[in-house]
């Protein structure tokens, strides 16, 4: 049942039922954070295309200095809005606001950290294709 798996949709669908806070947050950072993990993959095909045991040092500097620093800038641009996204659902509890209503209506426009990670994302995805043969 989709209503338990998410508070989202059950607060929509249910918007008189008080939400809890946490859940909602908890999964609010989960799926801001599942797009960075699942993209750990590509990094894991560099390390099968480029063995460190194999691979002269230089080589691997070359290889793996630009997707770390990718990887580290998504990850403070990501717990950057995930900071931002826990603080607002905090701030609607305490004022009393439907914490579902607002886990959908904070202004990420408004906020530089999605849009980075969103553009850092695109050379994040692109790298690994270039850099692997074939």
């Amino acid at each position: 049942d989709i209503k338990l798996m998410c508070p989202q949709v059950n607060g929509l669908l249910n918007p008189t039922k008080s939400v809890n806070i946490a859940q909602l947050a908890a999964y609010g950072v989960i799926f801001d954070f599942a797009p960075w993990i699942s993209e750990l993959v590509l990094a894991t095909r560099l390390l099968v295309i480029f063995p460190p045991s194999r691979t002269s040092t230089k080589t691997l500097v070359s290889v793996f200095a630009f997707p770390v620093a990718v990887k580290i800038a998504r990850l403070v641009a990501v717990i950057s809005w995930c900071r931002v996204y826990v603080r607002s659902m905090y701030s609607a509890a305490e004022s009393s606001e439907n914490p579902s209503q607002v886990s959908f209506t904070v202004n990420y426009k408004q906020y530089p950290w999605p849009k980075i990670d969103w553009f850092l994302q695109i050379f994040d995805n692109l790298y690994v294709p270039f850099v692997t043969p074939g």
